[in-house]
């Protein structure tokens, strides 16, 4: 699989790091130090704005199967998920910090899917509340099946 990651902070490096492992990875940073250090994985790197069309093409983001916007900017990964999926990225991914940057947003833009650490922490705390003896916990279909694991003894 294809994928590019904009962005190689703390979360967009071991993002690599992880799936540089199965796949093709191409990480796009603006900043030189951590260009550098994300040049030490196995994967390609690409120095410049996230959110600039050339980058983007020279990142080849036109042939990922996903694109991951993981730059502490909310602002620049809608605009860089936006850009990415026009230029023909399969998939998209956002990581936002400001619950507002969530829902509707979402499918205004075309994005396929935006990640907010604080909403899934608060999602996870409410479901340890509801269900304290839970080993685990999954939700599908919407939030209409609910499959918990539990230890008998």
């Amino acid at each position: 699989m294809q994928i590019a990651i904009l962005g190689a902070g703390e979360v967009g490096y071991h993002a690599a790091m992880m799936l540089s492992r199965d796949h093709d990875v191409t990480v796009i940073e603006k900043d030189s130090e951590k260009c550098e250090r994300a040049s030490q994985l196995d994967v390609r790197v690409v120095e410049g704005d996230g959110t600039s069309l050339q980058v983007l093409r020279d990142a080849d983001v036109q042939n990922a199967d996903i694109f991951l916007a993981l730059s502490g900017v909310d602002e620049v990964n809608l605009l860089s998920c936006v850009i990415a999926k026009r230029l023909g990225a399969l998939r998209t991914l956002a990581r936002v910090e400001e619950v507002e940057h969530t829902g509707e947003i979402q499918r205004v833009l075309g994005i396929d899917r935006i990640v907010c650490p604080d909403l899934i922490l608060v999602s996870e705390v409410s479901r340890t509340i509801a269900m304290p003896q839970a080993v685990s916990q999954e939700i599908f279909g919407g939030g209409k099946v609910r499959m918990i694991e539990v230890l008998i003894d």
